[in-house]
């Protein structure tokens, strides 16, 4: 019976190690996960460097005026806009007005549009022809170069200096495609050529027409080529043999070629605020064709350009109630927004290194006692009127 019990368990001890191995040999051993890939890691560990607030932030787009809109160049319009001494288009440049204006000389120059004295705007109209500008307040008044020709109550002030107070000039530059780029914290000029546009739009054209609209949306979340909306529909099949083509000239400015038209078009984003962007649109033909063709081209781009604009809007309020980007913009392989983010950062980090806010676009005036004894009796005078008026 002893020798018995030790036999019963080696026999059972056998059974079980049977039974384990026909287990493992007929069930398939769990997959080891193979360790993630360093693009894998990447992707959950890193962080955007663009804040979620890119398109909603009134302080980015406070930023935005610094950083950029004061400081680099942008183009704003075509030379075709300026056929005759005199001929003149008021602008505002991010909530910055400005004024290009073709002097005697055939030279376009580019000034704040804000006299001297009491800064209001010395053109009030959208574009005209003439080669004196007087602001409405004070009768200040100036000639195409901004030079002050005209000062009431401070002509003969003695140390008042009309060469001291023409207008504030900007950095203008007229580029090799007919393209005008202002830079208003710099007059250094800019490098002709520098820009390469797809189908050639400097000379033998004409302005056909143009609008400008003004959206609900902020300009960054349409900055995407335009695509095939923007292209006359009546004219898809016979436009696009070849395709039209678009350059982007940084940071707010699309030139579309439109072949087999005669025609090509600017598309310029200019913002207003961070949730509000004009587009302006111009359409340029051949200056020896008929423009029927042309004008109907006109009106196909402005139907395309209302509806565009209404598409984001209707995105961009999407963005506001759910927080989140603009469906298709790709910020992290977008080689025009890193190139934003990077020229925020670059300014911010300037003004944090001097501890302020830096405002390359600011003029400030220059005073003395006589101005400033002028300018009492300019105000005694305004109060004088304002009393006669009342009693009126």
């Amino acid at each position: 019976m002893e020798n018995l019990f030790p036999a019963l368990v080696a026999v059972l001890a056998g059974l079980a190690f049977l039974y384990r191995t026909r287990t493992s040999s007929t069930t398939p051993p769990k997959a080891i996960p193979s360790p993630p890939t360093p693009a894998e890691v990447e992707i959950v560990s890193k962080e955007s460097d663009f804040p979620p607030d890119w398109l909603t932030s009134s302080q980015l787009f406070e930023l935005e005026r610094r950083a950029i809109f004061s400081k680099t160049w942008i183009p704003l319009t075509h030379k075709t806009h300026f056929p005759s001494p005199g001929s003149y288009h008021t602008y505002n440049l991010a909530s910055i007005p400005i004024l290009l204006i073709k002097g005697k000389d055939d030279k376009v120059r580019a000034f704040h549009n804000v006299c001297r004295h009491r800064a209001y705007a010395v053109a009030t109209r959208e574009s005209g022809t003439s080669t004196v500008l007087g602001c409405r307040y004070h009768g200040w008044s100036y000639n195409a170069n901004g030079q002050l020709i005209r000062a009431p109550h401070f002509d003969g002030v003695e140390g008042f200096e009309r060469g001291e107070n023409g207008l504030f000039e900007v950095g203008v530059k007229v580029d090799g495609q007919g393209v005008v780029w202002v830079n208003l914290g710099s007059c250094d000029e800019k490098e002709d050529g520098s820009i390469s546009i797809n189908g050639k739009i400097g000379g033998g054209w004409r302005w056909i027409g143009g609008g400008k609209l003004d959206g609900a949306f902020n300009w960054k979340g349409a900055l995407t080529p335009p695509d095939l909306e923007m292209v006359p529909g009546s004219f898809i099949q016979s436009l696009l043999q070849p395709k039209s083509e678009s350059t982007h000239l940084f940071p707010n400015m699309f030139i579309v070629t439109i072949p087999r038209s005669g025609c090509w078009l600017s598309l310029s984003l200019i913002p207003v605020s961070e949730r509000v962007t004009s587009v302006r649109y111009d359409v340029y033909g051949a200056a020896n064709r008929k423009d029927e063709r042309a004008q109907a081209v006109l009106a196909t781009i402005e139907e395309k350009v209302k509806s565009r604009i209404s598409n984001l809007e209707t995105e961009y309020q999407s963005c506001l109630n759910t927080g989140s980007i603009l469906p298709g913009l790709d910020l992290e392989h977008s080689d025009t927004q890193k190139q934003i983010l990077s020229l925020l950062k670059a300014h911010a980090k300037l003004e944090k290194s001097r501890g302020a806010e830096i405002y390359p676009a600011r003029r400030e005036p220059r005073m003395n006692v006589k101005y400033q004894q002028a300018e009492q009796l300019c105000q005694e005078l305004d109060c004088d009127a304002s009393h006669k008026s009342l009693a009126w």
